[in-house]
């Protein structure tokens, strides 16, 4: 374990010491438990008078509604239950001072989220898993305290800065950020807080996957009902994103509950009913009205939202979006005259449009929005989006008053889809208007086609490049290029067009004059796929360089020659530089090998034994094997030949590197190999084999007193097989055998071979008289169960002698076998017996 997580860990336990009175943990492992005890509850509660004094306001306040003021804890237990007493208890003691703090803004963001999860938490379980409501409000109110502990004990060890509003929302990347600073991340953090506090696990990973929006589904339902409503929480009451994605939520919301949308519209209604109520209780400020998302309905929400997306697809600047703007200020509340400053999508200024009675008017631009001529000064607006300003309202006062609190909110929510929109426009309408002016005015062609080469769109460049062709758009691009004659271009762009392995195409042709003493016309071109879901396209750069001197034209050409010479290689070329790096390589592995470093890619294999780095390319042509990993995760076993590049200087020198491709010589080697230690119908070991491992067997028996037995035997009736059914089916007959003999034998321990024709035979090491005999029976039994009565084997079976040469042994098993073949066949002799 990292230091850094012993005292993260550290930092955790001290905050549960400090921050939490001692009844907490007590609580928590009541709660968990199947039939809490009241009388250990009350007990518990009653160790902390502030705790049972404010449990009891709370089991009065409207959270409850309660006809009559409850004045015991025992008496509350009654109404509503042990374990809503208990739930009460611990929501006071986690946010009592101790781990609020300091009563500010950030903190009050942080508690507000916290107990709205829990309270949806524990509605969304009555509808998932109804006997698991309460675990659901535990897990909720549980699954972030880790970050609230560190935030409070050790802020400076939060991954992404000193931030005390923690919970608000997942940071894109946080989890990364946390195991990357922590060794783990925060659910799982929490888990060992809860551990360190000794209260048992809670059951279906509530904690663990409280963030896992995208698995949700897999979840068990209490996990479900966390997740959704954490996900819920931070849409609702802490992040500041756009405000459809709450929408959107609660649409879907209501088809994983099978919910109309009324009832999840009261569902929202208890849920804020008994938020406000916790709030109020535990002195909590609520947030501001233009934050308080979950105060509007979906219906109003996607009014705003379809309005506002027109200002998305606008074209024609700020004076359009203005003009929607303004449409919707007098559609939704009355309003025509205001003054609306919008930042200029293409620089740091600011536009200002100023409405009367309607009528639109382009005030000025000016760098900063305080130096606009505005007309009106005290209602003012901001429109906000991802923590920047985009623009602002400002409105006639008389107008201003006029709205009622209603319209107020309505406004706040309708400005806060305005801001979206905008934002939104600036970030892609705007800035694609601006690509396009600066693709206009190119000088080089630019285009992009589909993925067969058709011209999707083009620049003015382009289209007078290509000689102003009669409707582009929807044409091959080299039918379009009908003028040029140069050799190959189509062959070469039909290659990278038809291989998806090559993402880019980049050639310059120098095509012959048309008339002698004209200087050759070099054209460049250029092409890029670019990946798209569904069919890709093709970005098409084309540039005239005629100028190119005729020196470089033909230099041009001769490095096309080379490259077409290299490419048909059949060896892999490369040139490296002194430390190794491989600056050029044979275009079919330029891919996978340029920018590579040799010695990094390739280890030495086989009987190299110098020191395997760039000191090598200094030796005298030198000849080395090895293995190359390309970037793509394959391997190619190569006989690399270095020398260095004349001309080079000495300063920086350069090296041909040449690699003999040896996968076919390896694979011919492998088989040559095969071929000589096994026999090629039955694929037992050869003879050959069997005498060099009888002499090592029996050499290490001399040495060691290891016992080494043989088991030799022949096929009875095979003769006949073979005269009846031909040579064919007796081959088979053998394969058949072999395969009864390699699945009796020890593997490992007994080296089974065939001697010829239809003998075989078995060296058992580490084998006594008994186990050959065993063996041998094994080996008959099988032969006969699988061929039936046309198939026998006569079996002689020898131990080594003390002393005895390993020829003899062999002599001893074979007249064992021929005396089973006398006694009439599939029969075993020991080699002695009579």
């Amino acid at each position: 374990m990292s230091s850094g997580t012993e005292r993260l860990l550290a930092s955790v336990r001290q905050g549960l010491e400090q921050v939490f009175p001692p009844v907490t943990a007590q609580l928590m492992r009541e709660l968990v438990k199947p039939n809490p005890d009241f009388e250990d509850i009350a007990r518990v509660i009653g160790l902390d008078p502030v705790l049972s004094a404010a449990a009891l306001t709370l089991v009065n306040s409207p959270f409850y509604a309660l006809t009559q003021k409850v004045t015991t804890l025992e008496r509350a237990a009654v109404v509503l239950g042990t374990k809503e007493i208990l739930k009460i208890a611990l929501s006071v003691s986690f946010a009592g001072k101790g781990l609020v703090g300091d009563r500010n803004e950030a903190n009050f963001a942080n508690w507000r989220l916290v107990v709205w999860s829990a309270i949806a938490a524990e509605l969304l379980a009555e509808r998932l898993c109804p006997g698991e409501a309460d675990l659901a409000y535990l897990c909720a109110l549980l699954k972030d305290l880790s970050l609230l502990l560190v935030a409070r004990t050790a802020p400076d060890m939060l991954p992404y800065g000193d931030d005390a509003e923690v919970l608000t929302c997942l940071r894109p990347g946080q989890m990364d950020a946390e195991t990357r600073a922590w060794g783990l991340t925060h659910p799982q953090l929490t888990l060992r807080a809860l551990d360190e506090w000794g209260v048992p696990d809670l059951g279906c990973g509530c904690i663990a996957h409280h963030h896992d929006t995208e698995g949700v589904d897999s979840l068990a339902p209490l996990a479900q009902a966390v997740t959704l409503a954490t996900q819920w929480s931070e849409l609702a009451t802490g992040c500041d994103r756009d405000p459809i994605l709450l929408v959107q939520f609660e649409m879907l919301l209501r088809e994983r509950l099978g919910a109309s949308t009324t009832e999840v519209e009261e569902m929202r209604a208890v849920c804020i009913q008994k938020y406000r109520s916790m709030l109020a209780i535990l002195d909590l400020e609520e947030a501001a009205p233009a934050t308080r998302l979950y105060e509007h309905s979906i219906q109003a929400m996607q009014n705003y939202h379809f309005q506002t997306m027109e200002i998305t697809v606008a074209t024609g600047g700020t004076p359009s979006v203005a003009r929607i703007a303004g449409r919707h200020l007098r559609w939704n509340f009355g309003l025509t005259d205001w003054d609306l400053a919008l930042r200029a999508p293409r620089d740091d200024g600011w536009d200002l449009l100023l409405s009367k009675d309607g009528a639109l008017e382009e005030a000025g631009h000016a760098l900063r929005d305080d130096a606009l001529p505005w007309r009106y000064t005290k209602r003012r607006l901001l429109l906000l989006s991802s923590g920047e300003k985009w623009g602002e309202l400002r409105l006639k006062t008389s107008a201003a008053g006029a709205l009622g609190k209603d319209a107020e909110q309505d406004m706040t929510l309708f400005l806060r889809f305005l801001s979206r929109a905008y934002e939104q426009y600036c970030l892609r309408h705007a800035v694609l208007e601006a690509k396009a002016d600066t693709l206009d005015a190119l000088p080089v062609g630019v285009g992009r086609l589909d993925e067969e080469g058709r011209v999707l769109e083009l620049n003015p460049a382009l289209y007078a490049f290509l000689g102003s062709p009669e409707s582009p758009q929807g044409r091959d691009i080299m039918d379009c290029m009908s003028l040029l004659d140069a050799p190959g271009v189509d062959t070469e762009w039909r290659l990278f067009l038809g291989n998806p392995e090559r993402p880019t195409f980049s050639k310059i042709y120098c095509v012959d004059p048309a008339k002698p003493g004209d200087a050759p016309r070099c054209l460049y071109f250029s092409a890029h796929k670019e990946p798209r879901a569904g069919r890709s396209s093709v970005l098409f750069i084309a540039e005239d360089v005629t100028e190119v001197s005729a020196l470089e034209a033909q230099a041009l050409k001769q490095g096309a020659f080379m490259e077409q010479l290299v490419e048909s290689m059949q060896d892999m070329v490369m040139t490296v530089d002194a430390t190794g790096n491989i600056t050029f390589a044979t275009p079919r592995y330029s891919d996978r090998l340029a920018g590579r470093n040799l010695f990094a890619v390739a280890k030495p294999v086989g009987s190299f034994t110098g020191a395997w780095g760039p000191a090598l390319l200094d030796d005298e042509a030198p000849s080395v094997e090895v293995i190359l990993q390309l970037r793509d995760g394959t391997f190619k076993s190569l006989e690399l030949m270095i020398s260095r590049l004349r001309g080079t200087r000495i300063g920086s020198p350069a090296f041909l590197v040449v690699g003999r491709d040896l996968t076919s010589v390896r694979r011919l080697e492998e088989r040559l190999k095969r071929q000589a230690l096994f026999d090629s119908l039955t694929e037992l070991f050869n003879r050959f084999q069997f005498h060099a491992f009888l002499d090592r067997e029996a050499r290490r028996a001399a040495r060691t007193g290891s016992p080494v037995g043989m088991v030799f035997f022949d096929l009875d009736g095979f003769k006949d097989i073979n005269d009846t059914r031909g040579h064919q089916a007796g081959d088979e007959v053998l394969k058949g055998v072999a395969a009864i003999v390699r699945d009796t034998v020890r593997k490992g321990t007994d080296l089974p071979c065939r001697y010829g024709g239809d003998e075989f035979a078995i060296i058992a090491t580490n084998s006594t008289p008994e186990g050959l005999r065993v063996l041998a029976g094994r080996l008959r039994d099988a032969v006969v169960a699988r061929f039936g009565p046309e198939l026998g084997v006569s079996i002689g079976v020898a131990s080594l002698l003390e002393g005895e040469a390993p020829d003899d042994l062999v002599r001893r098993a074979d007249r064992a076998c021929y005396r089973a073949k006398a006694r009439g066949g599939n029969a075993i002799v020991e080699a002695g017996e009579p």
